[in-house]
Formats: C-alpha cells, sequence, structure tokens
C-alpha cells in the first residue's frame, strides 16, 4: 500500500512508530527541563510544517520525510529570525529580551531536529511521484508561506519597512540573477543560491553592525544595527523557503538541487550570528561578575 511515507510493511510501520516515540518523548523531555517555550514554538512549527507537507503531498506526491530535510531548517531560521526581530523591539525589558531569545532557539533546534529526521528517513529516487506543481498551486504556497509566520509578530511594520535591508536584498539578487543570466544558468537553479547568499550576508552584516557598535560603546545604535542584518537574512531565508516551491514547477530532478548542503549553509551564517553577537555571557563571566 501507498502512502505519505512510501511502501509500508509492518516492520517499517514499528519503526516509524518507535521514532515518532523518540519525537515525542525529547519534545516532552525538553518542556519539563528546560526554560519554557518549547511546546508553543512546536505548536507554531509543525502546524506551518505539517499543512505545507501534506498540501505538497496530495498535489504532487512529495515524499515527507524528503519535505522535512529540505523545509525544516529553512522554516526553524525564518520563524527564528521573527522572534530575534520582536527581541529587538523589547530590548528595555530583560525577561522579554529573554523570553524571545529561548523561543528563538527552539525554532532553530526544532527545525533542524525535523530536518535530520527527514534525512535518516528519506531513501526514495525521487522525491515527488505525481508530476509538477501547478503555477496558482506554487503562488498560493509560496504567499501562504511569505505570509503566514507574521503572525508570531507584534511589529508587522518593521518586517517589511526597513529599506535599507530591502535594499541589500534587492541590490544581491540583481547580481546574481544579472550574473545567472549572463553565464546562461536557469534562473530556477540560480534562485536558492542567491537567497541563501543574502541570508548569510545578513547574518555578516549583524555580526559587523554589533561589533562597530559595541567598540563604540554606542548602545542606543546597537539594535538597529542588529535589525538590518537580522531583516535582511529574514528577507533571504523566507525567500529561500519560496524558491523550494518554485522548483517543484521544474522538470529537474529536486535532488539536483543539493538543497542539504544550502540548509548547512543557513545554519552555519546563523550560529554565526549567535556566537558573534547574541551569545550569553559565559559561566566564568557570570561567576566573575
Amino acid at each position: 500500500m501507498r502512502s505519505l511515507f512510501g511502501q509500508v510493511t509492518l516492520t517499517r510501520a514499528v519503526g516509524l512508530l518507535v521514532a515518532i516515540a523518540g519525537c515525542s518523548l525529547l519534545i516532552w523531555l525538553a518542556s519539563e527541563n528546560l526554560p519554557k517555550g518549547v511546546l508553543a514554538t512546536a505548536t507554531w512549527l509543525y502546524t506551518i510544517l505539517v499543512t505545507l507537507l501534506t498540501f505538497l503531498y496530495f498535489k504532487v506526491r512529495l515524499n515527507v520525510f524528503f519535505g522535512l530535510m529540505v523545509f525544516g531548517i529553512p522554516l526553524g531560521i525564518t520563524l527564528s529570525v521573527i522572534a530575534l526581530v520582536n527581541m529587538l523591539q523589547n530590548m528595555g525589558s530583560v525577561g522579554a529580551l529573554s523570553g524571545h531569545m529561548s523561543t528563538a532557539l527552539w525554532f532553530v533546534l526544532l527545525g533542524g531536529f525535523s530536518s535530520a529526521v527527514g534525512y535518516f528517513g528519506f531513501n526514495e529516487t525521487e522525491p515527488t511521484k505525481q508530476g509538477k506543481l501547478g503555477s496558482a498551486d506554487c503562488i498560493l504556497v509560496i504567499t501562504i508561506i511569505c505570509s503566514a509566520p507574521i503572525v508570531l509578530s507584534d511589529y508587522l511594520s518593521v518586517l517589511f519597512s526597513d529599506l535599507v535591508s530591502i535594499g541589500v536584498f534587492g541590490s544581491v539578487v540583481a547580481v546574481g540573477v544579472g550574473l545567472a543570466v549572463f553565464k546562461g544558468v536557469r534562473l530556477k537553479s540560480a534562485l536558492p543560491n542567491i537567497f541563501v547568499s543574502v541570508a548569510v550576508l545578513g547574518a555578516a552584516l549583524s555580526a559587523i553592525g554589533w561589533m562597530i557598535a559595541a567598540l563604540q560603546s554606542d548602545v542606543d545604535n546597537t539594535g538597529r544595527v542588529l535589525a538590518l542584518g537580522i531583516l535582511t537574512m529574514y528577507y533571504g531565508a523566507n525567500s529561500y523557503v519560496a524558491s523550494i516551491i518554485f522548483a517543484l514547477m521544474g522538470d529537474n530532478s529536486m535532488k539536483s538541487y543539493g538543497f542539504t548542503t544550502k540548509n548547512w549553509h543557513l545554519v552555519e551564517a546563523y550560529m554565526f550570528l549567535v556566537f558573534m553577537a547574541l551569545g550569553p555571557p559565559t559561566i566564568f563571566e557570570v561567576w566573575q561578575g
């Protein structure tokens, strides 16, 4: 019998149930022993992720494990960046800072965990079994994916009104698209790389802005310079998710895009940002303080 997970035998069904039990146990242990927020974060992330994968399964029979593998990390990072933007808008409250930071890290952790589950579970030759995604379906999904996460934010204007971040995004995309056309590369194949580059650049801009503000002891300017790069990273990561959907309209194999490698670059950029600008004091600094 065909299912969302391919050909299911009794042995595979038992294995799948064991894996689900392990995931549930991990989330429960985290919620009981670590700071609050994991259950709410998991609810937000998996509501979006499950809805997306269910839709894509019925439209193009996208393998669910492949979907987890390619969408888990970028969706987790997109939602995490929204939490970081909210954090920067509440820098006057230590309690608000810790709450938003905890939420941001949970999104990335659960997104990465979902991608890992997909990586270990996917064993098909091709991730799709039923044609291509239609244009109307593609536009609908991209619209929902790009707008649904915004409900997490109380600062809608901040996410879309930063002209400098939009300018950085647009300039990098223009360079990438122009060079892709110059080399004769298909835009559908080039766009994921371009958008990942924007996200990585955004992380670097935030780290550089933080270093300059810190060296100048410019506390009032800290939030602005961090937000500039973080919003750029948001535009890049969100557009990267849209480019994955866009790729489902093509004739090329989804495996040929190398989404897992691109996801790893996103994780590297995000962790660089956290360690450079958003990392908490070390245990030695706390003791000495």
